[in-house]
């Protein structure tokens, strides 16, 4: 089993251990084995996610570095070449590059035929084709002028931004100061915790909005819908107002406000329940962003 099959084995196990521990049995001492079992594969499984982000963002090596002529002249000494490369070699490495800028996808209806990366496997493939590029230490100024071209794009398009919701964390701090009072710091870490899972599972490679915006899939992410949802109904309640007349002539006049109630105690509902499972919504974004994009 590779280490995507056995992460995706993980994480999804982990989501049915949120479901089943509230159905597990419960044993003499006040905890059952299947308790334990499900406490330590959710744990395995976000310790593994964890580990993996910080991998992808701080220790994972960029393939995608420029170059310099000086840089290329000294490997030349070190491995006993001349300085400056032969032709043969320079057009080996123009072909390699104009090769793999065919591969990548072209943007429709641009003058210019401007083509971007849009896929892992592009990604990937460039990765490849620049090392082949970098193994024939290329000199000539033109050509790696035209390779750090490439290289810019190729380091672009790998860069992550962040995609979550930015609202998420105004309700982070108004429930941090809630448990704050209720649960004093070990509440607050809770929220703390949440958010920076949370902002590193959310953060997307640009490739992978490039091809959004080709599709032309600029909408927000699950969470920016619910929260638009709830506006929508919140603003969406209505008062109803009730005129009665009576035989004296005289008017009374109530309003119902149980649209209103209705309307911010369902979203009060959903908020807490969205801040409290806020690590289970960052497992979803990681899977997506780190696991199963392509």
């Amino acid at each position: 089993m590779n280490k995507k099959s056995l992460l995706l084995f993980v994480m999804f196990a982990t989501c049915f251990a949120a479901f089943g521990q509230s159905s597990s049995s419960t044993s003499s001492n006040g905890e059952s084995i299947w308790d334990i079992l499900l406490n330590i594969l959710m744990s395995v499984g976000f310790l593994w996610m964890i580990g993996h982000m910080v991998y992808e963002l701080f220790i994972k090596k960029n393939p995608f570095t420029p170059i310099s002529i000086q840089e290329m002249q000294n490997q030349r000494r070190e491995f006993g070449q001349s300085v400056d490369m032969l032709e043969d070699d320079v057009h080996q490495c123009a072909n390699l590059a104009q090769q793999e800028f065919e591969l990548w996808t072209p943007i429709p209806n641009d003058p210019e035929g401007t083509r971007i990366i849009t896929t892992k496997k592009q990604l990937d493939h460039a990765e490849s084709t620049i090392a082949q590029i970098k193994e024939l230490r290329p000199t000539d100024p033109d050509l790696v002028e035209g390779v750090n071209g490439y290289i810019e794009m190729l380091a672009e398009s790998r860069k992550r931004v962040f995609t979550g919701s930015k609202l998420i964390y105004v309700l982070l701090a108004l429930f941090g100061i809630l448990m704050y009072n209720t649960a004093g710091w070990s509440g607050v870490s809770f929220c703390i915790i949440s958010g920076v899972i949370y902002y590193f599972a959310s953060l997307t490679p640009n490739f992978m909005l490039y091809r959004k915006e080709l599709k032309g899939n600029t909408g927000n992410g699950a969470l920016s819908w619910v929260f638009g949802a709830l506006a929508g109904m919140i603003l969406g309640a209505q008062t109803i107002r009730t005129t009665t007349t009576w035989s004296d002539g005289s008017k009374t006049v109530e309003d119902d406000n149980s649209q209103h109630h209705i309307a911010w105690f369902i979203s009060l509902i959903v908020t807490v329940l969205i801040v409290c499972l806020l690590v289970f919504w960052a497992a979803v974004n990681y899977i997506r962003n780190y696991v199963l994009y392509r």
